[in-house]
């Protein structure tokens, strides 16, 4: 599975969060299966999202249809940095290991 990682800054995390919940129902439709959602630990403001989408072509045609939206309603600050990546390894611990 094809995943993507998007990074950028909010002027306001709520109103943020609350834009990216609201685009729930099209980014599924669009072929995302899962994200998760990051803070970086020194800048609240900078957000990194790692989505994970049934096929690359549906990741980038929903980027490419979303890239025309005004996001000045979701607090961005300046375009996002957008990275494909392919997961080679995974390794998950629990407290019982």
């Amino acid at each position: 599975m094809p995943h993507i990682l998007v990074r950028h800054r909010v002027a306001d995390f709520p109103t943020w969060k609350t834009a990216f919940d609201s685009n729930f129902q099209a980014r599924q439709h669009g072929g995302e299966l899962s994200h998760r959602i990051f803070r970086n630990a020194d800048d609240a403001s900078d957000i990194t999202v790692l989505f994970e989408w049934e096929s690359l072509d549906r990741a980038r045609s929903f980027i490419r249809a979303e890239a025309g939206q005004p996001r000045a309603h979701a607090g961005l600050v300046g375009p996002p940095d957008l990275t494909v990546v392919s997961e080679v390894h995974q390794l998950r611990r629990t407290a019982a290991d």
